[in-house]
């Protein structure tokens, strides 16, 4: 219950911030207007989603609800798909949190920021493939205001009349969206109660040659998607964890994690539909793995350290 508790209070509040985003996407953008404004080429599109990402405060809770209402005003799913998973991991919260954890180690906060857009990028990029093949949950919240007057009005009641149905948006998807992340985050707590009485994750570092380089790296992928943590906190979690290993495998727990944990692909399942989420897990995840075992088998780590 300390565990549950912690996690949902850490959590929370971004999940507030990302519902209040999403509401304001919602019901003041008119329809169309962000495709018009949207760069409808893919590369273009792609790098607009990374930009969205790191000027949006949201951790990888907060993403989920941003990108349905991203999804529903018609942007693009592979650019929905890079600022989802760009977002929790480039955005300044996180990046001053792993400056922190890190002990100013300017390097290793370039590095995951580096990665972490490459990754967002290769998985935008291969969304961009049958990407009409997915179903999203097109739930509309519709509030009638009791004030006839309000279609009529084009002034400080209708005004009063976004505001109430910003309220009433925010309240309903707060409580679809809480109950997906309370689910996910129940789950993850027993994997965190098993972890702390298991030895499983404390030999990653005995391994040599080939399987010395891809074991650790899947460890920390699998400890990072167990764990769900959030990416504004994770950093700390992971200098202790990693204590020992090289920065790949650090690396890769702080890339894949934000991008994809047990919440997530959840919280997806119930906004999106499952084959979607499905897709999302195993493309971030082939996608984290290769490029932190490119990193690993390059000789850069050296330079992170």
């Amino acid at each position: 219950m300390t565990i549950f508790s912690g996690t949902w209070l850490e959590a929370v509040p971004f999940l507030v911030l990302g519902v209040l985003i999403s509401t304001v996407i919602t019901v003041f953008v008119p329809e169309g207007f962000l495709q018009r404004i949207f760069p409808q080429r893919l590369f273009p599109g792609l790098l607009f989603g990374v930009v969205g990402g790191f000027f949006l405060p949201v951790c990888d809770c907060a993403s989920v609800p941003v990108f349905r209402s991203l999804i529903k005003k018609g942007i693009p799913l592979p650019a929905a798909v890079t600022f989802m998973t760009a977002a929790p991991i480039i955005n300044p919260a996180a990046v001053l949190s792993t400056w922190y954890a890190y002990g100013g180690n300017v390097r290793m906060v370039a590095a995951r920021v580096g990665f972490g857009i490459v990754c967002a990028l290769l998985a935008g990029f291969f969304f961009s493939f049958r990407s009409s093949c997915y179903h999203f949950n097109e739930q509309e919240n519709h509030v009638e205001c009791s004030c006839c007057s309000c279609s009529r009005e084009p002034s400080a009641t209708r005004f009063s009349y976004k505001l109430f149905e910003v309220l009433e948006h925010s309240r309903e998807e707060f409580i679809e969206v809480g109950t997906w992340q309370i689910t996910g985050i129940a789950v993850a707590t027993v994997f965190q109660v098993w972890i702390k009485h298991t030895a499983a994750f404390s030999s990653l570092n005995s391994f040599h040659g080939i399987p010395g380089k891809m074991i650790p790296i899947l460890g920390m992928m699998g400890l990072a998607f167990f764990l769900s943590l959030c990416s504004s906190s994770d950093a700390v979690i992971c200098r202790v964890i990693g204590k020992g290993l090289s920065p790949a495998p650090q690396l890769a727990f702080l890339v894949f994690g934000p991008m994809m944990d047990i919440k997530n692909i959840i919280m997806l399942s119930g906004m999106c539909s499952p084959k979607f989420a499905v897709r999302m897990a195993v493309t971030t995840f082939c996608i984290c793995f290769l490029v932190m075992l490119g990193l690993s088998f390059s000789g850069l780590e050296s330079f992170l350290l």
